[in-house]
């Protein structure tokens, strides 16, 4: 393909007229400006899309163009300017490099005559005959049949289909900086210190958009300590870290840190560094707090207003209730002490009268 492909309409449709690409709106949301590239059965009804390029970076309107960069690589363009990569390759040095649709509905990047991308080594929710599953390979579903963004189905070569064990259990259901308990109501929720991303979305039940920090961090940041959790994102490794103080300031220093984990057994935690004793988490997503299998003890990175807050509302309501007890505790005494009293003042009274009544007979 030797020139860019433009949003007005223009496809490229492979030698046989099997498959075709272009620029689409998913069906159900035909009233969104959202626009994807991807590819489908050619002049086939309804459209069955089989590959997007873009399904978590969709752009709005139509002007995009979808083609090969300066550098050799796979990108889409917006009229203001936003090019969002499709493709992570080294420059190209022959700058011959084009694009071609085969018959198989597999897009390829030829440099020259050799192949050095393939949409069929990055699917997205289908398998079409010809593709090899590889070991790292995943297919993931849509967020919904209108919306083709990363859904919480995924398939692996050494598994089946995964079905979630309750609402919490589907992937990034709640979105980065939200959390999953199944006991409370309701279920998801924003961490300390974070608000809703889109708070109509909450409101309708939606919380995939996730949550964002409410204020910037600072070097006078505190730490909430969250156990049991269920922990995805981006962390790196602190090797240098040989006590959990120094993994904290570690955690301080950089504005980009969220959270850490400090582990003495290293051997608990999946990474390439095992010598690693300090984990730094620049983005958290998947959290589940009444996940029992396995957890950790984070410590989430959170403004210093914010500690106590939580305890100090708990420790008013156990203040209330042990002032409480002992006021009840004290008037049993009182009543019981002025029954015991009014009892002996009877019985004392009573004595007397028989006395003096025997006296006088």
């Amino acid at each position: 393909m030797g020139n860019p492909l433009k949003d007005s309409g223009e496809t490229l449709i492979s030698a046989g007229n099997r498959f075709e690409l272009g620029f689409f709106t998913p069906q159900g949301n035909d009233k969104s400006n959202k626009r994807y590239v991807g590819i489908w059965y050619y002049e086939l009804t309804p459209r069955t899309i089989v590959w997007v390029a873009n399904r978590d970076k969709s752009i709005s309107g139509s002007y995009g163009v979808f083609g090969i960069a300066e550098d050799g690589n796979l990108k889409i363009w917006c009229n203001n300017g936003y090019r969002s990569p499709i493709t992570n390759l080294e420059m190209s040095t022959t700058f011959s490099r084009k694009l071609q649709l085969l018959d198989s509905g597999n897009l390829i990047l030829l440099d020259g005559n050799a192949t050095v991308w393939q949409s069929f080594d990055s699917p997205t929710d289908t398998f079409l005959p010809g593709m090899k599953m590889k070991d790292n390979m995943e297919l993931t579903s849509w967020m919904s049949p209108g919306d083709p963004r990363t859904g919480n189905y995924r398939f692996h070569r050494d598994q089946v289909w995964f079905e979630p064990r309750n609402f919490c259990s589907e992937y990034d259901v709640r979105g980065k900086f939200g959390i999953c308990n199944t006991t409370n109501k309701p279920t998801c929720q924003c961490l300390q210190g974070f608000r809703p991303t889109s708070s109509e979305d909450w409101a309708a039940g939606t919380s995939s958009d996730g949550c964002e920090r409410e204020t910037r961090h600072t070097k006078d940041d505190r730490f909430l300590n969250l156990t049991l959790m269920k922990i995805g994102g981006q962390v790196t490794s602190f090797d240098q870290a040989q006590e959990e103080a120094t993994c904290r300031n570690q955690c301080l220093s950089r504005l980009k840190c969220e959270a850490y984990i400090y582990k003495a057994n290293v051997s608990e935690i999946e990474t390439d560094n095992f010598d690693a004793k300090c984990y730094i988490w620049t983005d958290l997503e998947n959290l589940q707090i009444d996940y029992t299998d396995d957890g950790f003890n984070l410590s989430l990175r959170v403004p210093f207003s914010y500690i106590g807050q939580p305890n100090s509302k708990n420790n008013s309501r156990r203040i209330s209730a042990i002032v409480l007890t002992f006021s009840l505790v004290g008037v049993v005494l009182v009543f019981c002490s002025s029954y015991i009293l009014h009892r002996r003042w009877r019985m004392a009274n009573g004595s007397g009268k028989h006395i003096r009544d025997n006296t006088t007979f």
